[in-house]
């Protein structure tokens, strides 16, 4: 028996409902025996995809990691679904450990900063560490050269911000600043009642 025979047994088992397991276990035996690093690739990215099915993101992103070692031409698409992976499996810290590279590799990419954002918010659901503060900046920085491409993103970073420092910092006029900034690119009763109300906190401090 070679991969190629293994590979066979778990195209024919991935036809059948509910035999997803057996044809991981195939799959995974071809990895082992194949030496051809862009078979092992192949088959790696057969498995993801049916973890996926399955919606067992964690192992999905584990098998998506091996894919982006064992490819030959990796790119950030790859590194992307890997990170996402992780994230839909709610391994928050390894969310961001994979986007971590992600904006190490492509720096002038928002989409590295703002999953890093959403990780770390994840983490820190109470906002008291900050720790999603600088990625949710960066995300503003860069967003901002393209606001209609960018548009949910910067929202998503402008409230989070406007929130942080509302509840955390106390710097109110920083927090109107990006409540502002949100206000510009889209109308949202929620958003103007918060500027309302720190409009008139600034007022009555002063």
């Amino acid at each position: 028996l070679i991969a190629a025979d293994f590979e066979l047994a778990a195209q024919l088992l991935e036809k059948i409902k509910g035999q997803e397991e057996g044809a991981i276990g195939y799959y995974t035996i071809a990895v082992d025996m194949d030496t051809i690093q862009a078979r092992k690739a192949k088959y790696a990215q057969s498995i993801a995809d049916l973890y996926k099915q399955k919606e067992d993101y964690i192992h999905q992103a584990q098998w998506l990691g091996k894919l982006y070692q064992r490819k030959e031409k990796a790119n950030n698409i790859d590194l992307f679904n890997w990170g996402l992976a992780y994230y839909m499996g709610k391994e928050y810290k390894m969310t961001d450990s994979v986007f971590s590279v992600y904006t190490e590799r492509y720096p002038e990419n928002i989409y590295g900063y703002y999953w890093r954002a959403l990780a770390n918010a994840s983490i820190d659901t109470a906002m008291t560490a900050g720790i999603a503060i600088p990625f949710y900046q960066k995300v503003a920085e860069l967003g901002e050269t393209d606001k209609v491409a960018n548009k949910k993103m910067l929202l998503k970073a402008y409230g989070y911000l406007g929130g942080y420092e509302a509840n955390v910092t106390r710097n109110y006029e920083a927090s109107l600043s990006w409540f502002e900034k949100y206000a510009e690119m889209e109308e949202n009763a929620e958003i103007k009642q918060y500027i309302e109300t720190l409009q008139q906190w600034i007022a009555e401090k002063k």
